[in-house]
């Protein structure tokens, strides 16, 4: 498990060998449809030293959901299972690639801070439009985590 990924019996064996807490069970995004990642109960598994030493994030604050549509390929492509660090705080904090809900739309796109507290929009597909997000409409956009990382399927 070179990239910190694996199946569940796979982690359940190590873990075993290894001592309590050496895996994280990552949780879907609450309101993310996960079942085109797999069978019901399928879930997301990675080792805690490397959510810590790689990613930098602590592993509870992880969620992850699967990628639709192709507005972030070539970086994410569909199917693509997103693992995204959960925030509390409100707004970006640095411009990367977020899990955002418009209204009750979930969105991942490349977000970057402006000036005046507008926000650039944009997808990493030419087929796509940026757009800039005013600050007086950005209030009806819920920013609800930075993607740390994507796991692909080979």
């Amino acid at each position: 498990m070179q990239d910190g990924t694996g199946s569940v019996a796979g982690a359940a064996a190590e873990e075993e060998r290894e001592g309590p807490g050496a895996f994280v069970h990552v949780a879907p995004l609450e309101g993310a449809d996960v079942s085109l990642g797999g069978p019901p109960g399928c879930s997301l598994v990675l080792r805690r030293h490397w959510t810590q030493s790689v990613l930098r994030v602590e592993p509870e604050s992880l969620r992850y959901l699967y990628m639709e549509g192709e507005s972030m390929a070539p970086t994410i492509c569909p199917g693509d299972a997103i693992v995204m660090e959960r925030r509390s705080l409100p707004g970006l904090g640095r411009d990367g690639i977020y899990v955002l809900r418009i209204k009750d739309t979930l969105l991942v796109k490349r977000l970057q801070c402006l000036e005046a507290g507008r926000i650039r929009v944009s997808s990493d597909s030419p087929a796509y439009v940026e757009f800039i997000l005013p600050r007086e409409d950005a209030e009806g956009v819920e920013i609800l985590g930075r993607v740390v990382c994507a796991v692909r399927p080979m």
